[in-house]
C-alpha cells in the first residue's frame, strides 16, 4: 500500500540541522508516510547521521550537487498523494493530527 504523504528533504552539509530535522518527521503521531531524503553531495558527516536513524520509512539518496536536480528527483520517487517538501535544518510540524483545521482540510482532499 502506498504512503498518504511523502515527505522530501534534500540535504547538503545540514549535520548540525539533521538530527533535530529527521525527528521533527519522524516523531509524528501520523505514522503513514514516507521520508526521501537525499544527500546533495554533502562533504560533513550529515550521511553518518542519517544512517544512524533505523527506520523503514527512510529512503536515503545519494546525488552530486545539484540542489534543484536533487528536489526534483526526491519528488519523483514519491509514491504518496501527497508531498511536503521540507528543508534540512528546520524543525517542521507537518503532524495533520495535532491541528484539526488540518485534519479537515485532508479529509476534504482526499
Amino acid at each position: 500500500m502506498e504512503p498518504k504523504i511523502s515527505v522530501v528533504m534534500p540535504v547538503y552539509n545540514s549535520s548540525l540541522y539533521l538530527n533535530e530535522s529527521i525527528e521533527s518527521v519522524l516523531n509524528q503521531t501520523l505514522d503513514d508516510f514516507e521520508f526521501i531524503i537525499i544527500d546533495d553531495g554533502s562533504t560533513d558527516n550529515s550521511i553518518d547521521v542519517i544512517k544512524s536513524y533505523q527506520d523503514k520509512r527512510i529512503n536515503l539518496q545519494k546525488r552530486s550537487h545539484d540542489y534543484m536536480a536533487s528536489l526534483n528527483y526526491g519528488m519523483r520517487l514519491a509514491k504518496g498523494k501527497y508531498i511536503v517538501r521540507m528543508d534540512s535544518d528546520v524543525d517542521y510540524d507537518i503532524d495533520v493530527d495535532r491541528d484539526g483545521a488540518r485534519r479537515r482540510e485532508l479529509r476534504l482532499l482526499n
